[in-house]
């Protein structure tokens, strides 16, 4: 025992001592601070190349290569085996392990070798046993489509000491068949991020830069014969000088290293490795991205057959250009997507992929990306992935802190999609934006191109004949999905001719000599629009002329926004290629459902599923709900070949709050998608929306001379209403008018209310500027004014935050004088002595406004002044708190009227409603000064009691006077409402409750008929009391054990206690209806 303790003992410390000789000496092992991702190292192998392993079991230790390529063995204390995995003992002595016997496979071949398969030569301890498995529980993914190679990573374990865990790399070579090749090569990662910090410690020679890149590549060559080790010498075609220290390398940017392992071309193999370094720390932003980007992904190497995505009823497909999609020599890069189908290999022009893509970075715009080409892929890092049937590319640019995400995927509906996706991984927001354009080469000399409705995009369509029935092939292109909605984050598209048309000059759509692929038809400041809100009817016709067909461009714009660290921004489009889709159709009814944001209830609707291929189909129809949720129903197609049907939008799948953002709609759509099961005809996209108004508009700003009266209606100051359809918008003035004695900008309230839901109201600040002079009718106006803020709001904020602080508190705005349209309008400030942490004090600011060509600037004066903050407290009688604190920061010396601020009074109200009474306010709370110092007022409130219902009709019912009964009985009446009693005091005491005959039981045909002990009070099977008039009489002495309601009447049903009516049958005088009144109370005891 004391042996064993001293082995474990000893194989902790070793482990950690053999791992970190393993990350010096052993090419086969990644180190702790080489960048790697779990799953992101990808084996793209030089095209050119072919592959295999050794299948020999004996056991190699050492070998080298002699300047003239020929393999001699050496001894094994000459080299280390780089499949050898052995853990030793402080002699020296391997204790626990095995040496991996290096794997092939030919292309088209399938590996499925159990992990014990894949070692040799194990060592362990006297008495213990191993356990192999795979890394993850599986065989991991091999693309056997091309050759290439794969690093299988397998755990051995002991079984006698499960913390004994070592993990061996076993290369696999997919070789061609019948390859002549006598070197296999195997690479673990071919992109590498250098520390270059380690890197130029340790490398001053081409021979030591060769061993460290082998050792973080992981890159191991041998002999297929013999399977011994060959060394590895880097390719001078290659230029590895230039990478050494001494020549200044440049940072973050890719260099590609050819590795081979002769200079003889019988037997040369030859793997690349993509080298970056960097001088940063670790972007933990990056990091985290690339691992939830690529965990799960498997990686194509350059030549799969993999990379491709099908639709067997259109014959469209979508792929990796040189990974299984066209692999056409006029091809100018890798990435991005190709789309074709059967008719057509390559729908675009000059066989490019499906974009040319610009990035806006920080308003600069990078015209690298354009395409994808070398340019732009020698400053990246880049992975080609697969998952299931979604194709995905990623380029990590560290030189502006960007990564590029490109997915392709199948919609259910048959259209291929492409997202474009840029990830701000920098430490502050980003402003990005993306420009994309490509010719159409679709439809060639013999088709033509229409339009969808709902300016969703445009289709290329080329007829064709099946015998004599005629038929299409298409290519289509959508930005908006079948509500007219974006499909991503962009906001703008054109289609046209780049070339003189053939057709009418005044024949809009299209746009006529639209700019080419490779100029932004929007401009770079994105202040031009496209053709995205001309909405024309379905399959309207724009081209037919062959020059025009050919010509065709399509522009996609997405104008630059702020990105936060760690988000993104996503541009979508959606292509449809091949044959037509007899598509099912599906409507629903209502088209869409329209309410105000308050909307609280389920919402029903009805479809109708028509055009199933025949009577008797059945499939499903499944409802995707606004949260993603899902629901199905099966369906059987009538006589008519229709279905019919209803189904409801739960409220709880609606976000809980709807729309906060007045004078905006907010659309929240249910997808219904059906298919059918005997054709797998699907209907195409189609959805059905709630939209959600929140009451408001758009201000138009007014420009007034000096001195001169304001005149206009509230109404004209209003455009863009925002309100139910066929509801009506009134407006008038809330308050003052503008002063016009005052130069300088200012403004007015308008009230805007629905007229046919008088709550529903709203204001809206209109920008009022009184000019010195005449004001201007056309042209660009920029008006903002100076303003004071408080030293807090500067504090440990950026520059650009400090930007944006500007032109909120500023009010900058600009219009276009002769429309009132702010759109397309961008603001920026130009300069200000505004910083950082600035101190208390005067400061200034130019603002910047353009639109195109025109540009207009404004100075303003900034002061910076100390705030202190007033914490207002909601306490209990005993000091508890009832509400979170509201905290106004207001600057010191102003004066506070706490009755009109929005969130203290807000806070009363919601204790108020709980039935809490306020009986103590602040000192001076209309009039409370702001201290030097942060300061505290507190409002007081204290539980009540009180009776918070009781009935208001009672009936004893109808009873018969007859001699022989003494007595006339009722021991239960029958009551509207409940009698409760509600305590919410702190620490409850106890209560007692009366009840007061107010009237005694009287006649209603004569007053004077009265039966003043007729009514009594069962408080408990022992005791019964008479009510007398104008005696309260205690029926109830309770402490309650919980705030709230106590249901007195709750004892009244079962009988335990209650009002009854004893009357003698002699005391009746007079028959006909009586009435009493009852007073209850309750009260403190004493």
């Amino acid at each position: 025992m004391e042996k064993l303790k001293k082995y474990r003992l000893l194989i902790l410390v070793l482990l950690v001592t053999i791992l970190f000789g393993f990350s010096i000496e052993k090419s086969t092992t990644i180190s702790a601070d080489e960048e790697t991702l779990p799953s992101s190292s990808e084996n793209l192998m030089n095209e050119s190349t072919e592959y295999s392993v050794a299948t020999d079991q004996n056991k190699v230790e050492s070998s080298g290569v002699k300047d003239d390529a020929q393999v001699e063995l050496k001894n094994e204390e000459d080299v280390t085996n780089p499949f050898s995995f052995y853990m030793k003992d402080s002699d020296q002595t391997r204790e626990f392990g095995a040496t991996a016997i290096p794997q092939v496979i030919s292309v088209g071949d399938t590996f499925n070798k159990k992990p014990e398969e894949l070692v040799k030569n194990i060592v362990l301890p006297e008495g213990h046993t191993a356990t192999f498995s795979y890394v993850d529980g599986k065989v991991p993914f091999i693309d056997n489509t091309v050759a290439n190679s794969v690093i299988l990573k397998v755990y051995m374990l002991d079984n006698e000491q499960p913390e004994t865990k070592l993990l061996i790399k076993v290369p696999l070579a997919i070789m061609e068949k019948d390859s002549s090749l006598k070197i296999a090569a195997g690479q673990d990662i071919n992109q590498l991020s250098i520390d270059y910090a380690d890197y130029s410690a340790k490398v001053t020679t081409i021979d030591q830069q060769t061993d460290y890149l082998m050792e973080k590549a992981g890159i191991v060559m041998w002999e297929i014969a013999t399977g011994n080790p060959v060394k590895i010498a880097s390719a001078k075609d290659s230029y590895p000088e230039y990478l050494l220290p001494s020549k200044n390398p440049l940072m973050n940017k890719a260099s590609l290293l050819v590795y081979t392992s002769s200079s003889t071309d019988k037997n040369r193999v030859s793997l690349t490795i993509n080298v970056m370094f960097k001088e940063e720390k670790q972007n933990i932003i990056e990091q985290k991205l690339l691992n939830e980007l690529l965990a799960g992904w498997d990686h194509l190497p350059k030549g799969s057959k993999l990379g491709i995505i099908k639709d067997d009823l259109t014959s469209g497909f979508m792929g990796m250009p040189y990974r299984g999609g066209d692999e056409n020599d006029n091809y100018q890069n890798e990435s991005f997507y190709t789309v074709g189908n059967k008719y057509r290999n390559n729908a675009f022009f000059d066989a490019g992929s499906t974009n040319n893509y610009t990035a806006y970075i920080d308003n600069k715009r990078y015209d690298s990306l354009y395409g994808f080409r070398t340019p732009f892929l020698g400053k990246t890092l880049r992975y080609y992935v697969k998952k299931g049937d979604r194709l995905r590319q990623v380029f990590v640019d560290r030189t502006v802190n960007i990564i590029y995400v490109v997915d392709a995927y199948k919609t259910k509906s048959g259209y291929f999609s492409e997202d474009f996706s840029i990830y701000n991984t920098g430490s502050t927001n980003t402003s990005i934006g993306v420009h994309a354009a490509q010719r159409i080469d679709y439809a060639g000399y013999s088709g033509f191109v229409s339009l969808y409705d709902k300016g969703a995009g445009f289709i290329q369509s080329v007829p064709y004949y099946e015998g004599t029935i005629k038929k299409h092939h298409s290519l289509s292109i959508k930005f908006k999905d079948g509500r007219g909605n974006f499909l991503g984050d962009q906001d703008r598209w054109a289609v046209g001719t780049t070339f003189e048309s053939n057709a009418k000059p005044n024949n809009k759509p299209p746009i006529l000599l639209l700019t080419d692929a490779g100029v932004n038809y929007f401009k770079d400041d994105f202040s031009k629009r496209g053709m995205e809100n001309d909405f024309y009817p379905n399959n309207t016709v724009i081209f037919s002329n062959k020059d025009d067909v050919r010509s065709q461009v399509f522009h996609m714009g997405m104008k630059p926004r702020l990105v936060a660290p760690g988000e993104k921004v996503t541009s979508r489009i959606h292509y449809f290629s091949g044959d037509e889709i007899p598509y099912m159709i599906i409507e629903a009814t209502p088209k869409e459902y329209n309410v105000y944001e308050e909307y609280d209830r389920d919402t029903k609707f009805e479809y109708l599923l028509s055009n199933i291929p025949a009577a008797g189909d059945n499939g499903t129809i499944e409802f995707t709900f606004p949260d993603e949720t899902t629901k199905q129903v099966d369906y059987i197609a009538d006589e008519n070949k229709t279905s019919k049907g209803s189904f409801i939008v739960p409220r709880a799948t609606l976000p809980q709050v709807l729309n906060s953002d007045p004078g905006t709609i907010k659309s929240y759509a249910t997808e219904i998608y059906a298919e059918n099961e005997q054709l797998g005809i699907p209907t195409d996209d189609y959805a059905v929306p709630i939209n959600v108004y929140n009451l408001g508009a758009k201000p138009i700003p007014q420009l007034i001379q000096k001195g001169k009266a304001f005149t206009k209606k509230p109404s004209e100051l209003i455009k863009d209403p925002v309100i139910l359809p066929g509801n009506t918008a009134v407006y008038e003035y809330e308050g003052e008018l503008p002063d016009t004695s005052v130069v300088g900008l200012t403004s007015v309230l308008v009230r805007m209310t629905d007229k046919e839901r008088p709550e529903k109201t709203t204001l809206i600040k209109v920008p009022v500027e009184v000019t010195s002079g005449t004001p201007p009718t056309s042209g660009l106006y920029l008006a903002a004014k100076d303003y004071t803020s408080v030293v807090q709001e500067i504090q440990g904020i950026t520059e650009e935050q400090v930007a944006e602080l500007i032109l909120k508190k500023s009010e900058a705005i600009a219009w276009d004088v002769s429309s009132g349209s702010s759109e397309d309008v961008t603001l920026s400030v130009q300069s200000t002595t505004l910083k950082p942490n600035s101190p208390v004090g005067s400061y200034k600011a130019s603002i910047e406004a353009v639109k195109g060509t025109l540009s207009k600037t404004k100075d303003i004066g900034i002061t910076i002044v100390d705030k202190q903050t007033v914490k207002v407290e909601f306490l209990d009688e005993v000091g508890e708190s009832m509400h979170e604190p509201v905290s106004l920061l207001r600057t010191v010396g102003t004066k506070i009227d706490l009755t009109k601020e929005d969130d203290v009074q807000t806070a009363i109200k919601e204790i108020q409603d709980k039935r809490y009474q306020l009986y103590q306010r602040p000192e001076n709370e209309t009039t409370l000064e702001v201290p030097n110092q942060d300061t505290t007022v507190t409002y007081r409130f204290k539980g009540t009691l009180f009776v918070s219902s009781y009935p208001t009709f009672m009936n004893f019912g109808v009873k018969g006077l007859q001699a022989s009964t003494p007595f006339i009985r009722v021991e239960k009446a029958q009551y509207n409402k409940p009698l409760t009693i509600w305590d919410n005091r702190k620490g409850t005491s106890p209560w007692v409750l009366t009840a007061t005959l107010e009237k005694a039981l009287t006649s209603l045909d004569d007053d004077s008929k009265i039966l003043p002990e007729a009514i009594r009070y069962k408080i408990d099977n022992a005791t019964t009391v008479t009510l007398k008039q104008g005696s309260a009489e205690p029926i109830l002495t309770k402490k309650s054990e919980e705030t709230g309601d106590v249901i007195i009447s709750d004892g009244w049903d079962k009988g335990d206690s209650g009002l009854q009516l004893e009357v003698p049958t002699g005391k009746v005088l007079q028959a006909g209806k009586y009435y009493a009144t009852i007073l209850w109370q309750v009260a403190d005891t004493p």
